[in-house]
C-alpha cells in the first residue's frame, strides 16, 4: 500500500497511530470504550471507521472501528499496520455454536475458519488464520483474572449474516467450532503476513444452537442483550489491560 500524508480511508495521520491498538466493529462502540481510557480524544470519523485514542495505565492506545466484515476490516487493518501499529486486540461479538455457551461469556480463539472472501485475497486458503498465541494466553488469563466465564478453542469467520442455520449448526457440530462472526480471520492473516501481532476477546450475544441468535435476543432499544453489553465493556477492560502490559 503506498504511504500517504493521511491514511485514505481512517482519515488519521500516520504518526497519530500509536503502536497498540483495540479494534472493534461497531463506531457506536468506539466512545464507549474509549471511555476506559485517560484524556480520549476523537482523531477521525470517516464512513464506518472511528478512532479514539487515549492512554490506559500510561500507555497510549487506538479504539478503532472496522465496521462489518472481512473488506472494511481489511482497509483498517492495512492502513494501521502501515502507519506503524504493532499490537492489535479486536474486541467484538460472537453467535456461539455449542450448547451449553451462555450469553456473557467470551470467547478467545485459537484460530478461525477462514469461511471469508477477504482474506483469501491476501493468501491462499492453506494458510491458517491464528492470532498471535501470547497474547492470547494472556486474554484469557486477564479474563479469568476477573473472574469471567471464558471458552477457547476454533471460531467461524464468515462474509454472510443471514446463512442457513441448520448447515452451520451442522459444520459446527463436525468442526467443533465454537462460535462464529465476520472479522477475525481478516485480522490474523494480515496481521501474520505484515508482520503485527493480532488476537481477540469476543462476547457471547447469543447461542445459534440454543435458538438464541442475535435477532432472537435483541432489546427493542439495542442490538446487544443486556448481558452482552455489561461484558463487552469487561472485554474491552481485559484488553486494554493485556495492551498495557506487552
Amino acid at each position: 500500500m503506498p504511504k500517504l500524508g493521511r491514511l485514505l480511508h481512517l482519515r488519521m495521520q500516520p504518526d497519530e497511530v500509536p503502536e497498540r491498538v483495540v479494534l472493534t466493529g461497531d463506531p457506536g462502540r468506539v466512545d464507549r470504550i474509549a471511555g476506559l481510557l485517560d484524556e480520549p480524544r476523537v482523531l477521525a470519523h470517516n464512513r464506518e471507521f472511528r478512532s479514539v485514542k487515549g492512554e490506559y495505565e500510561g500507555v497510549e492506545i487506538l479504539i478503532c472501528s472496522t465496521g462489518i466484515g472481512g473488506p472494511s476490516t481489511a482497509i483498517a487493518v492495512n492502513e494501521l499496520l502501515e502507519a506503524g501499529a504493532e499490537l492489535l486486540i479486536r474486541v467484538g461479538t460472537t453467535g456461539a455454536l455449542q450448547r451449553g455457551i451462555e450469553i456473557g461469556s467470551l470467547v478467545v480463539p485459537h484460530g478461525s475458519l477462514r469461511m471469508d472472501g477477504a482474506s483469501e485475497f491476501y493468501a491462499p486458503a492453506e494458510y491458517p488464520a491464528v492470532p498471535d498465541p501470547r497474547l492470547a494466553l494472556a486474554l484469557s488469563r486477564e479474563a479469568r483474572l476477573k473472574g469471567l466465564t471464558v471458552y477457547e478453542g476454533i471460531i467461524a469467520t464468515l462474509d454472510a449474516f443471514y446463512v442457513d442455520e441448520e448447515w452451520l449448526i451442522e459444520q459446527a457440530g463436525e468442526l467443533n467450532l465454537l462460535s462464529v462472526e465476520m472479522e477475525c480471520s481478516t485480522i490474523f492473516v494480515l496481521s501474520r503476513l505484515l508482520g503485527a501481532r493480532s488476537a481477540a476477546v469476543l462476547v457471547v450475544d447469543g447461542n445459534i444452537a440454543e435458538g438464541t441468535g442475535k435477532a432472537e435476543v435483541r432489546p427493542s432499544a439495542s442490538e446487544l442483550p443486556e448481558e452482552s453489553q455489561d461484558a463487552l465493556m469487561r472485554a474491552a477492560e481485559v484488553a486494554l489491560r493485556v495492551l498495557s502490559s506487552e
